[in-house]
């Protein structure tokens, strides 16, 4: 399993790499900024939370993470950082 370094949005014109947690945060920034935090949100200073499986997948996964566009993907690459699930939500 490879854990690290995709693209983001532009970096790859620009020949830069942006790191998953890099990534990770800039989509918990901007979903809060654009006011998506229905679909996944911060709890707390240290967890979030995907509120929304199936808007998660068709709006924010292709935006943020080309190479992962499963929820199962995404998941895989949260280990891969240890990311921990404490709990689920349907969606």
């Amino acid at each position: 399993m490879s854990c690290g370094a995709g693209g983001g949005e532009g970096a790859a014109a620009a020949g830069v790499h942006l790191t998953f947690p890099y990534r990770l945060h800039t989509m918990l920034t901007d979903v809060h900024d654009f006011g998506l935090t229905e679909v996944v949100s911060f709890q707390g200073n240290k967890h979030f939370k995907v509120h929304n499986r199936g808007l998660f997948e068709a709006m924010i996964l292709p935006r943020y993470f080309q190479t992962q566009t499963y929820y199962k993907s995404f998941q895989r690459q949260c280990k891969c950082f240890v990311v921990r699930q404490f709990g689920t939500s349907s969606g």
